[in-house]
């Protein structure tokens, strides 16, 4: 009976595995995969080796990809009526142009190689160029590239071009129009002021910021159109045109986008500038008298407080990391005090502004060599062998411990 029992139980495994064949996996046992602990219950030990690895390769990191290598110019040419700077990168820079021509358009190619950008001052105060076409192939326009150009006043750019350098068409007075394609995500301090003529705008679908400066004194600007994308827009970019003039100002600050500026247009006295305003600016209003800067508030913007000859006092919080290019400009400060997490002061950032006494922290790692131009003095109060404390020392400033 004990024979027969045994036989039918086999008969039964044998079944039941013919059943499962080659496509049910080989079951581990060691019981990892049969016994699975409740969230009290300790591992098994013979678990551990497995599960110490798994998680080991499963929070690895992975490979960041190597950073481009950096273009530098090699060499410089004459191509024609063109000076190119040859890059590293098989492409080209124009970096001169010797011609005459009242209608330019831009070449593709020199010497065989492809045209990527436009180098600083290149055609600045050609007065001969009225119309100007730039290809797409470029993606770069240096700084004051076409500056000083009094007698341009038709432009166009393509679809491809990303970066318009600082003042690159400033002073352009003739300037009527321009067309900025969707593809430019930046637009330099400077960029167009000055362009007179210059009558509407509509800025590109994807640009989060514009810096100080950049359309001021526009005196014919009436239409602009800004997209939702912008984020921030700089101290006196649209000052002294129509457009901003027209707008209306509810209580005692104009926003201009969609709280991508704020600008105060109070009767000055005391301010307070809340913490969502992270982009403000004061445009020289000489009645403000006091500042407090609500905690939150991460930097004092390029050009924010330039000129306030009537400011006494002002509150810095401890969130302020960075202080921008001529933030405090030709006003007072006196003596301010800065917490840990300030990270830089920028050029000019208080030049003109008389007796400084700054209490920096440890944090700063960055003071731009022209930051206290025309101060009559400069006290810097931080720690021994900080960066503070170098630069005070390389530049000849009072310097004194916490």
């Amino acid at each position: 009976m004990k024979k027969l029992l045994s036989l039918f139980l086999a008969f039964l495994l044998t079944l039941s595995l013919a059943a499962c064949g080659s496509e049910v996996p080989t079951v581990d046992l060691t019981g990892k995969d049969l016994i699975q602990p409740s969230p009290t219950a300790e591992p098994a030990p013979s678990a551990e080796p497995e599960t110490s690895e798994e998680p080991a390769e499963a929070s690895a990191e992975p490979e960041k990809p190597e950073p481009p290598e950096p273009v530098v110019l090699l060499d410089v040419e004459d191509s024609g009526e063109y000076k190119i700077g040859i890059l590293s990168n098989g492409a080209c820079a124009i970096v001169g142009y010797s011609g005459k021509s009242e209608y330019l358009e831009l070449p593709d190619t020199l010497n065989d190689l492809p045209v990527i950008s436009i180098g600083e001052k290149t055609f600045y105060g050609n007065n001969n160029v009225k119309t100007l076409v730039i290809p797409g192939c470029i993606t770069d326009i240096g700084k004051e590239a076409f500056a000083s150009c009094k007698n341009l006043s038709a432009l166009t750019l393509n679809e491809g071009l990303l970066t318009i350098g600082e003042s690159a068409f400033q002073g352009c007075e003739k300037l009527l129009a321009v067309k900025l394609p969707d593809s430019v995500v930046n637009i330099g301090g400077f960029a167009f002021k000055g362009c007179k003529k210059l009558q509407e705008l509509k800025l590109p679908a994807n640009i989060e910021a514009i810096e100080h400066c950049t359309f001021a004194q526009c005196a014919s600007l009436e239409n602009v159109e800004l997209p939702d994308s912008l984020r921030s827009i700089g101290a006196w970019a649209f000052a002294w045109t129509p457009w901003q003039d027209g707008l209306v100002c509810e209580g005692e600050w104009l926003m201009l986008g969609q709280g991508a500026a704020y600008i105060y247009n109070g009767n000055g006295g005391e301010v307070v500038v809340p913490v969502d305003y992270q982009s403000y600016e004061f445009n020289g209003n000489t009645r403000v008298t006091s500042i407090s800067l609500s905690e939150g508030i991460l930097s004092v913007p390029a050009y924010a407080c330039e000129a306030l000859t009537g400011l006494q006092s002002i509150s810095i919080p401890s969130t302020i990391q960075s202080i921008g290019e001529c933030a405090f400009r030709n006003t007072r400060v006196g003596e301010l005090f800065f917490s840990e997490g300030l990270v830089s002061i920028g050029k000019s950032a208080f030049e003109g502004s008389g007796n400084v006494t700054l209490h920096l922290p440890d944090s700063v790692s960055f003071i731009d060599e022209e930051a206290f131009l025309r101060c009559s003095s400069v006290t810097l109060i931080c720690s021994p062998g900080s960066y503070a404390a170098q630069y005070a020392e390389a530049h000849g400033f009072s310097v004194c411990a916490p």
